[in-house]
């Protein structure tokens, strides 16, 4: 185990820097989202979660390098069918929803492997990505060439990005898809993405919602990637905070990746939508922003995680194999706080070919590709992208009817078979 150096940690609110309430600690937690090759020493840090005693944003009091969490970086957001037809119908959805039929500039703050902005691309728009991982130049080739970008189009950096002098240009649309909640220097990457933002344009955030991870128990949101977690109320107060000319006037939930949250922003021109209104009300409503209700659901975790150590072990005792599908970021944090191991699971099968022949961090679960699943067709597979169990369902539909079982583990414990 290697600890990982912290960036920055902080006694106090990321976004409004009242006193905060300790709730959760786990030491030297491996670094979910790297997976070592054998020999390798796999990277650990702690986790400390607090909760804003004012605004009540759930937050970590760690943050680390962005060197060191994305400069081996292995989700794909094209990966697999549902996330594609999602992030497609997502862009689809704000250009013709918010009257943008006329081409214009699009940025994708977090752009991954291009995926997002390739939509706006073949609609004649003007694009550009920015991202810190490795993935922007692991597959510039593969997909961003094909697609006719040049290299100006991405930057490999954060944003506001350190190693170029910010542009001036000015953007109809700012998306920043699964990754506003990365962010710990929010005054900074606010105040940048309003002046980035043109005079009619709008800001579309997406991201894991607080919401569905305290009601269906998501608490696979947890990393070390993910410094911030909030409701809408605790963005619409980091808004008024930090740049209140900016505003939130329609929202929108979606199941995409366990419960997610897409927000849209802009100068106050457009009417705000219902659903803004609905959706705090239902927060309020929850006790979503009270201390006490977030107190008991980190209280439940270690129950949860006790549960499906249990459930797991009884199986293998009855001599059962199990494996796992998919060697997620966020299965990795079920699989580590539920203490399971290459002792009782025997492998990962995986898609992305990157990677295969590597290891699941703390755990040691060797990763094999997907194709080997029907020659070794274990009894069980636990589904770690849980949210994409319908369609991995119908792709592995030989192996259910051969009397495999597949389990998801949350909101709680399930299995599916023919």
């Amino acid at each position: 185990m290697k600890a990982l150096p912290i960036k920055t940690s902080k006694g106090y609110c990321w976004c409004c820097n009242s006193e905060t309430f300790s709730l959760f600690e786990l030491n030297d937690f491996p670094l979910t989202g790297r997976f070592p090759k054998k020999g390798e020493e796999t990277m650990t840090g702690d986790l400390s979660f607090s909760v804003c005693k004012d605004c009540k944003l759930i937050q970590l009091e760690q943050a680390y390098s962005p060197e060191d969490l994305y400069s081996e970086y292995y989700y794909r957001s094209s990966i697999n069918n549902t996330m594609r037809i999602h992030l497609s119908n997502l862009v689809i959805d704000i250009i013709n929803k918010y009257g943008l039929k006329k081409p214009g500039k699009w940025l994708d703050i977090g752009c991954n492997d291009g995926f997002t902005i390739s939509i706006p691309k073949t609609l004649g728009w003007s694009t550009k990505g920015i991202d810190p991982s490795n993935v922007i130049g692991q597959y510039f080739k593969e997909l961003f060439l094909k697609n006719h970008y040049e290299d100006k189009d991405f930057i490999n950096d954060i944003f506001p990005p350190r190693k170029i002098k910010m542009f001036d240009e000015k953007f109809d649309v700012i998306s920043t898809i699964s990754m506003f909640y990365d962010i710990f220097e929010l005054e900074n990457f606010i105040d940048q993405i309003e002046k980035s933002l043109s005079k009619d344009g709008i800001w579309v955030v997406e991201m894991n919602y607080t919401l569905n991870m305290i009601k269906d128990f998501g608490y696979d949101m947890i990393s070390h990637e993910h410094i911030t977690y909030f409701t809408l109320t605790s963005f619409i107060f980091a808004l008024n905070k930090i740049k209140p000319e900016l505003r939130v006037f329609d929202s929108k939930l979606t199941p995409i990746n366990g419960g997610s949250i897409t927000i849209y922003i802009d100068r106050g021109i457009r009417k705000i939508d219902n659903s803004v209104n609905i959706n705090l009300e239902i927060e309020k409503e929850m006790g979503l922003n009270s201390i006490p209700l977030i107190k008991e659901y980190f209280a439940n975790i270690k129950n949860h995680s006790e549960s499906v150590s249990k459930f797991i072990e009884s199986l293998k005792k009855q001599n059962k194999t199990i494996s796992i599908y998919g060697a997620s970021t966020r299965g990795n944090t079920n699989i580590l706080l539920s203490k399971l191991n290459k002792n009782i699971i025997d492998y990962a099968y995986e898609k992305n070919t990157d990677k295969i022949g590597r290891f699941c961090p703390g755990s040691d679960i060797e990763i094999k590709h997907e194709k080997e699943l029907n020659n070794d067709n274990p009894d069980y597979l636990i589904v770690m992208p849980y949210s994409f169990i319908d369609e991995f369902r119908i792709k592995e539909s030989n192996y259910l009817k051969n009397g495999g079982k597949m389990i998801t583990l949350v909101p709680e414990i399930r299995v599916y078979e023919d």
